[in-house]
C-alpha cells in the first residue's frame, strides 16, 4: 500500500495518472508507519470516496460457534488453540479489544491478504478471520463458514440476521474505502471531468445494484470538496485511534 502511495505521487500530473487507493495510504499508514515515502495530505488530490468494503468477522464452521459469546466461551475452555487474522490494522485494535473485554484467548496470525485468509479459514488452520464481505460472501452462504459480525453502520442486506460490530458494543472505528485520487498538480477541470463520468457510473441504479450492493459494497461517490473534508476528519480519527490503542509502529 505504501509502495502504490509513492507511486501515485511520482507519476506525472498530467492527467493520464489516476489512482484508486485504499484508507491505510490515505489516512492510516502515517499513523502506524514511523516514516512512509510520501505525504498523503499534499501529494494527492482527491476526486472521490467510491465504496467502504464491509468488513466481516468470520469463523470457520468446524468451530461450530454462532455468536461472539460462544466464540469466547470457546477460547476460553481452550485457551491459546484458536488464531484469527485480519488484515485492516482498525478490526486488528477491535479484536484485541473484543479479547481484552471477553477474556477471550485467541493468537493473532498475520496474513498476506484475502486468500491466505480464505484457505486458513477453509482448512481450518486460522479459524477466525476479519475481512472484507466480498471474498466471503460465497462460503457463507454455501455454510463452510459463519459470519458473527459486520463492521458497516447497519446491518447488510445480503445478511440481515449477522449483527454488526456496533450493536455488539465494538464501534467501527475506522471504516475500509476505497478511493480515487490524483497526483498532486493534477488540473482541476481534469478532476471534474473524470468526477462527473465515475459518479454518473457509480450512481446508475444497475452498476450500483449490481457490482456494489450485491457484493457487500457500500456506495458513497461523494465530491471532490466532500472528499476533502472527509480525509482530514478520518486522518485526524486515524491519528487518535493509533495513539490510543498503543498500536505498537512499524
Amino acid at each position: 500500500m505504501n509502495i502504490a502511495g509513492k507511486a501515485c505521487a511520482d507519476a506525472p500530473n498530467d492527467g493520464y495518472t489516476i489512482c484508486m487507493l485504499p484508507n491505510e495510504t490515505l489516512t492510516l499508514n502515517q499513523f502506524t508507519y514511523k516514516s512512509i515515502s510520501y505525504q498523503p495530505e499534499t501529494d494527492f488530490v482527491p476526486i472521490t470516496n467510491c465504496f467502504i468494503n464491509t468488513q466481516v468477522m468470520v469463523v470457520s464452521s468446524k468451530l461450530n460457534v454462532h455468536s461472539l459469546d460462544e466464540l469466547a466461551a470457546l477460547a476460553k475452555r481452550q485457551p491459546g488453540t484458536l488464531s484469527y487474522s485480519a488484515l485492516a490494522i482498525p478490526m486488528q485494535i477491535t479484536l484485541e479489544n473484543w479479547k481484552k473485554k471477553s477474556g477471550a484467548d485467541i493468537v493473532s496470525v498475520p496474513a498476506r491478504g484475502g486468500g491466505d485468509i480464505v484457505n486458513g479459514l477453509l482448512t481450518g488452520t486460522v479459524p477466525v478471520a476479519v475481512v472484507g464481505l466480498p471474498n466471503f460472501i460465497q462460503y457463507i452462504l454455501s455454510g463452510a463458514v459463519i459470519a458473527l459480525a459486520v463492521d458497516s453502520e447497519e446491518r447488510s442486506p445480503l445478511f440481515p440476521d449477522v449483527p454488526t460490530l456496533s450493536e455488539l458494543g465494538f464501534p467501527n472505528l475506522a471504516p475500509v474505502y476505497f478511493a480515487f485520487v490524483a497526483p498532486r498538480g493534477t488540473p482541476s477541470g481534469i478532476v471534474d471531468i473524470f468526477y462527473q463520468h465515475v459518479s454518473a457510473i457509480g450512481n446508475d441504479p444497475n452498476f450500483r445494484k449490481r457490482r456494489l450492493l450485491e457484493l457487500g459494497l457500500v456506495p458513497i461517490f461523494n465530491s471532490p470538496d466532500e472528499f476533502r473534508k472527509e480525509l482530514d476528519r478520518r486522518r485526524e480519527s486515524s491519528r487518535k485511534l493509533i495513539s490510543e490503542s498503543g498500536f505498537e509502529q512499524r
